[in-house]
């Protein structure tokens, strides 16, 4: 019998038994840098939302000092998706209309404002208003308007209806309303 060692097969080649560390190691270093990254980025959408709450304050003291009403217009289940705007009515009474993301209407045809009454009646017309290339409008709004509960934009005919002749596409109540 020889002395000679069992035989082990071919040598791997040099450096493959360091090949598994050297990708854990990289693994490693790769979740702790995602794991500061993921921190970093929720830091900063905890201070965004901060100065989001401090603004919104700030909007709803400065509100409050004015004596302003304002009418915050979201879409209907009619309206487009994407579409809102906001009345602001100061303590005289007058104020301006400011709607985005409104198509643009079909020629002679406008947005019209409607007002809707405290005591749930009908709804009284407003002006009409077109809408930029981008689907921004304002509208001006005089300061005899009266009292109202709410206030919804509708597509009409250039000149407006006295009554709504199409679904409301917008439609908003006031905090701090007048009326």
């Amino acid at each position: 019998m020889s002395s000679r060692p069992p035989s082990r097969g071919p040598n791997p080649p040099a450096g493959t038994a360091t090949m598994p560390w050297i990708i854990a190691i990289v693994a490693v270093i790769g979740c702790i840098a995602l794991a500061a990254w993921t921190t970093s980025l929720r830091s900063d959408l905890d201070d965004a939302e901060e100065r989001v709450r401090a603004l919104v304050a700030e909007r709803d003291e400065l509100r409050q000092a004015t004596g302003a009403s304002v009418f915050e217009l979201s879409p209907t289940a009619q309206g487009p998706a994407n579409a809102h705007g906001a009345l602001y009515l100061t303590a005289s009474g007058s104020g301006v209309l400011n709607v985005v993301n409104l198509p643009q209407p079909e020629s002679g045809m406008a947005y019209q404002l409607w007002f809707l009454p405290p005591d749930e009646g009908e709804p009284i017309p407003g002006s009409t208003f077109g809408v930029d290339e981008r689907g921004t409008g304002f509208l001006l709004i005089a300061a005899d308007t009266g009292g109202f509960r709410g206030v919804s934009v509708s597509l009409e005919p250039d000149a407006g209806s006295t009554a709504p002749t199409s679904p409301m596409l917008l439609s908003g109540a006031g905090s701090g309303a007048r009326g």
